[in-house]
């Protein structure tokens, strides 16, 4: 890992899909899942069902985040699975994203690329509140 940057701003991004999870086939028995757009929570299904027979792959991460729940379902089988995570140049991995990034048996970052935390946040009255404050 070259570079991590730690933020605590929130992403405020809207898209009308769910994140794009590819399966790309490199050689014999390893694979590129890449991972591009926002997650929404069935994107941890997908995620799974899409990579149950690859045993060996590496897991390229273009995405905002979103979802927590469906970025730690995804970055469960990434860790049952041994996969490792890599996030390109010039390229944004933030919130659940960086969870999954994580989640890699090896972490891999460009000199270029953004990895970017926060507190996990619910909305109550149309309002983001930080689920983990000590309030």
């Amino acid at each position: 890992m070259k570079k991590l940057v730690i933020t605590s701003c929130i992403f405020y991004v809207t898209f009308l899909n769910a994140a794009n999870i590819t399966a790309e086939r490199v050689n014999n028995d390893v694979y590129l899942l890449k991972i591009i757009g926002q997650i929404f929570e069935d994107d941890g299904r997908k995620f799974k069902d899409l990579s149950q027979n690859i045993k060996r792959a590496v897991v390229v991460l273009d995405s905002p985040g979103g979802s927590v729940l469906g970025g730690l379902e995804i970055g469960r089988s990434i860790k049952n699975n041994n996969y490792f995570t890599a996030v390109p140049n010039k390229t944004l991995c933030a919130s659940s994203c960086a969870l999954i990034w994580l989640a890699g048996t090896k972490r891999f970052a460009e000199d270029d690329s953004f990895i970017g935390f926060h507190a996990a946040y619910v909305y109550k009255n149309g309002k983001p509140v930080e689920s983990g404050s000590l309030s």
